[in-house]
């Protein structure tokens, strides 16, 4: 779990052992200086995870997707993603309080940065519905430009490879989200092309393990992953870090 010490037999990016017990306030400290210029320390052999509620639920309960990698690398993960977050806030208090998926980034040198993000700007910005110029400013039609591509660009100086989690389909049974499906589906292509042209990304697709018919997948709120759809998300992330540790070899 988070905050206990490590040790790791994987070779290149993921040799160290950390400690630390890292709240809510603390979080918030850290994203704070980073703001203003500040430069959290890092281990250079940890994972941080940024992100929305995809990643955040479940945590502390030992199942979520951040708890579930951590043990199935068995290397130091610093879980920052914040339920709620959007990708590109558009204030100082999103920047400080972590609700903006680019001020969770404390800064320093990781092994490794998995994120995710995008649908609550799509949802709480247009109602995913005439998304287009919210879309485009997230990330292009080629995946060029875009707020997405400009911060995978700053992470190039800070870690040695980062993944990015795509969404999973939405549920076969609806949800609060079901408006968004194709704004969605635009934003895993797009993705996927920026992430192509960017040898030190990763785009793990949540589409690839995910069933929309399979209701135990998903939290009764037809939105969130369920334990079982976590592990299996935290799975895929596992094989897409370790499959890049044996071609580095």
């Amino acid at each position: 779990m988070v905050g206990m010490m490590r040790k790791t037999d994987l070779p290149g990016f993921f040799t160290a052992a950390v400690t630390g017990v890292r709240g809510t306030l603390i979080r918030v400290s850290v994203m704070a200086l980073t703001c203003v210029g500040g430069t959290a320390t890092a281990d250079p052999d940890e994972i941080v995870v940024l992100g929305d509620s995809i990643l955040d639920w479940l945590y502390d309960s030992g199942d979520s997707i951040s708890e579930r990698l951590e043990d199935a690398l068995d290397v130091p993960v610093d879980h920052r993603a914040i339920g709620g977050a959007v990708f590109h806030g558009h204030s100082l208090f999103d920047r400080l309080t972590g609700r903006d998926i680019r001020g969770q980034f404390p800064g320093g040198t990781w092994g490794a940065v998995v994120l995710d993000g995008g649908g609550n700007d799509l949802m709480q910005r247009c109602g995913c519905m005439a998304c287009e110029s919210e879309l485009d400013a997230l990330i292009s039609e080629d995946g060029q430009d875009g707020s997405m591509p400009d911060f995978l660009l700053r992470l190039r100086d800070h870690t040695a490879h980062v993944y990015w989690l795509g969404y999973y389909q939405l549920p076969a049974a609806g949800g609060p989200f079901a408006e968004c499906r194709e704004e969605l589906d635009h934003l895993d292509i797009r993705l996927r092309d920026a992430a192509a042209s960017m040898d030190w990304v990763t785009y793990v697709s949540g589409r690839d393990v995910y069933d929309p018919e399979d209701a135990s997948l998903y939290d009764p709120d037809l939105l969130h992953p369920s334990a079982k759809g976590a592990a299996r998300l935290a799975d895929h992330l596992a094989d897409a870090i370790r499959q890049d540790i044996r071609t580095v070899q």
